[in-house]
């Protein structure tokens, strides 16, 4: 009886709301959006490895004209660049291209980046709006990135590539010691990595199992340290030093030492250094003929002459780990910055970075790669 009850005043409400809206229209009601008034922002970047590019990421669509259309420019954004060593050859990208609301930039720089540059990018004004016509802010958050260290070796292919130094007295002092870090594409007996005809080199071998190095004698004679265990190609970097000590001695020494450790050590008495009117060759042989031949086929970097004899824990200072130091720069064991005569790093181009004992290059490329992380033992 009490159910029924409550079903019948159910019942009841239900056809009396039906009565009344037929009687009285009920009100309807419109769907109207909210005015966008945000600008668009930058949400994020991304640094390409080589500092070529800057990709950066939008909140949402953007446009170059207030209307909601047309496509971004290089001429909608501007670079800045602080600190470090790099500079901006221009402050408009050299590029553009766009995926989705991501759009990566070319970057144009003049020199190096040692790392510690800092790269802005930035909307130019009246440049960038939303589909609103929201126009972007010219200064922006999540805009900036770090430079990456860059590193570029001189690259040879092995047939006709070769980098000179022009003759000078320098390259023959009494002591002396010359430095190269190499990377093997292919062995090939006798190929040099730094060549001074009859004079001094360190190259691979003349059995083709090595590296080797050479001093030559005004008598004709060689020492030749060599290293005790065989190279290859899959070893990565080595860092290879000789010294010598010294035209003047009652004994002479030719050391060879690999990875900053001593392979071999050569002695001679009366073993004056030989002297010759010839120019330095870094990966090829020249001989006093201007004559070229065993072209070394692989990378070089970092190659050095000081005018003295660098001590053990100097090169193993220079070695660092497999990590190379900047020779110009007295670090921890190594304190002959003083001596040297020629230092070339291969930023791009084959001048010194002291002294004036420029290079020239016939042939050879540069490549952007890290010599960070060389093998410990080096020599497999």
């Amino acid at each position: 009886m009490i159910k029924l009850n409550i079903i019948n005043k159910m019942i009841f409400c239900l056809l009396f709301i039906n009565k009344m809206s037929a009687q009285f229209a009920l009100p309807t009601f419109q769907a109207v959006s909210a005015k966008d008034n945000i600008a668009p922002t930058i949400t994020g970047n991304s640094l390409a490895s080589d500092n070529s590019t800057i990709a950066v990421t939008f909140i949402e669509a953007v446009f170059n004209t207030s209307g909601g259309s047309g496509s971004l420019q290089v001429s909608d954004f501007v670079f800045s660049i602080s600190g470090g060593s790099a500079t901006l050859s221009s402050t408009t990208p050299s590029s553009i291209s766009v995926s989705g609301n991501t759009y990566t930039l070319g970057i144009s720089l003049s020199g190096i980046a040692n790392g510690s540059e800092t790269v802005t990018v930035n909307p130019v004004d009246d440049s960038v709006y939303d589909k609103s016509g929201n126009e972007a802010s010219t200064s922006q958050s999540n805009n900036t990135a770090s430079l990456n260290v860059t590193n570029y070796v001189i690259d040879f292919d092995g047939n006709n590539d070769y980098a000179s130094i022009a003759y000078s007295t320098a390259f023959q002092p009494d002591n002396f010691t010359v430095q190269a870090w190499v990377n093997l594409d292919a062995f090939q007996n006798e190929d040099y990595f730094v060549y001074r005809h009859k004079t001094w080199f360190i190259g691979f071998s003349r059995s083709g199992t090595k590296i080797e190095a050479g001093v030559r004698d005004d008598d004709g004679d060689w020492l030749y340290p060599i290293s005790s265990t065989t190279p290859s190609t899959s070893g990565g970097w080595y860092h290879v030093v000789l010294t010598f000590q010294g035209t003047g001695s009652s004994t002479e020494y030719a050391k060879l030492y690999i990875n900053g450790s001593l392979e071999d050590t050569e002695s001679n008495n009366n073993h004056d250094l030989n002297t010759q009117n010839t120019k330095v060759s870094i990966g090829a042989k020249i001989n006093a003929s201007n004559q070229l031949s065993n072209y070394f086929n692989g990378q070089i970097d970092e190659v050095s002459f000081w005018n003295e004899v660098l001590a053990a824990n100097e090169i193993s200072a220079l070695y660092n780990s497999g990590t190379p130091i900047d020779a110009s720069s007295n670090s921890g064991n190594y304190t002959s910055s003083s001596g040297l005569v020629a230092y070339y790093k291969f930023q791009q181009n084959v001048n010194s970075e002291t002294g004036n004992h420029n290079a020239t290059n016939s042939g050879a490329s540069y490549s952007n790669v890290s010599i960070s992380g060389a093998e410990e033992e080096g020599i497999p």
